[in-house]
């Protein structure tokens, strides 16, 4: 780990063929490679993360949502979106960032834990492990633009499952309620994959299998 500016960096590699000698020169070259911004963002003063005031519940258990093929795309076109603006740093978005308090449940085993923004009770983001990958869990965003455009007819709850690793965004099975984060993994572990978007590169195509539709 190290300060670039304002902003903590952790670099991590691991491998299966190089000794631990042979890994960290390795790393000390690709960190010598590195060209760091000469103009780094302001970033919100670090702070610590405690526990929620009360951690999640789920009482009655998730299940699949209705198929909504419309809602899958709209939530990967938006993902791309997301994953690819580039939003200006401004003292506005810095406060913004600022604002926001993050705090956790407890500890789930595994090097797993829920992580939620300001004790939100309908979001959270499962962390699995400590390479950078994470789950998000909370309405289906698509669900909601297109109930927008159907005002008539009452929108039926509908929670996304959203991997994000370093090179894309994988949403899995909808589901009818927020789910625990045990059903979480255990349809991330069944692969039950709805979409795959590109967070980065040239590469544009968002991938939707035929079950979803």
């Amino acid at each position: 780990m190290l300060e670039v500016g304002d902003w903590y960096v952790k670099l991590r590699a691991s491998s299966q063929t190089r000794s631990p000698a042979d890994l960290s020169q390795w790393m000390d070259t690709a960190l010598a490679q590195i060209q760091w911004p000469r103009k780094i963002p302001v970033a919100p003063e670090a702070v610590p993360i405690g526990d929620c005031p009360a951690p999640l519940s789920f009482p009655v258990a998730a299940k699949d949502a209705p198929k909504n093929g419309g809602a899958d795309m709209m939530s990967g076109l938006l993902s791309m979106a997301a994953a690819r603006s580039k939003t200006k740093q401004t003292p506005a978005t810095v406060a913004a960032l600022a604002a926001v308090r993050w705090c956790r449940d407890p500890d789930l085993g595994g090097n797993t834990r829920i992580y939620r923004q300001n004790a939100d009770s309908e979001n959270y983001l499962l962390a699995v492990g400590d390479n950078g990958n994470g789950i998000w869990v909370g309405p289906d965003p698509g669900a909601k633009v297109i109930a927008m455009t159907e005002k008539d007819k009452p929108a039926e709850p509908r929670f996304s499952i959203t991997a994000v690793t370093a090179t894309q965004n994988i949403g899995f099975a909808a589901q009818d309620r927020l789910p625990s984060p045990q059903r979480v993994m255990e349809i991330v572990a069944a692969n039950r994959r709805v979409t795959a978007v590109p967070t980065w590169g040239k590469n544009k195509t968002i991938s939707i299998t035929s079950d979803a539709l």
